[in-house]
């Protein structure tokens, strides 16, 4: 989409609550924000389990859904005033991205340490080996 030339914004949320899941945390107890997390935060509702926020699960959903809505609105999670802290992705800079966390949100790089490239490279590897082993 950004090298189409429409404006991205990457983030992860890395607000943690462990315990939120229900039953599910008990079977797979998870270290960490986990893929889907943010959603209680976002509909306000429980994906897996009841979700009962307290005053700093309200503060996180303040945000977070505020941001969202500057985005629908607007196309700029900012909003159109104020201080721009989420920045836009950028191909220059393609693993930096927008922690979304209590009390501090921010800029950070390298997204989950590159693994992401890791795959690719693997992925490359794997095709170039497939394409040789066709010519033979």
């Amino acid at each position: 989409m950004a090298s189409n030339g429409h404006k991205v914004y990457f983030y992860s949320f890395d607000y943690d609550r462990s315990g939120r899941f229900g039953l599910i945390s008990r079977l797979i107890p998870f270290i960490g924000a986990t893929h889907g997390s943010e959603l209680p935060y976002l509909f306000g509702k429980g994906v897996v389990a009841n979700f009962h926020p307290d005053d700093e699960d309200r503060e996180v959903i303040d945000t977070f859904t505020t941001q969202f809505a500057n985005f629908c609105r607007h196309g700029n999670p900012n909003g159109l005033e104020g201080e721009q802290r989420w920045e836009a992705y950028s191909q220059e800079h393609p693993y930096r991205y927008y922690s979304i966390d209590h009390g501090k949100c921010e800029m950070k790089e390298e997204f989950e340490g590159r693994t992401a490239e890791l795959w690719k490279d693997a992925f490359d590897t794997m095709k170039e080996l497939r394409a040789r082993k066709s010519n033979l």
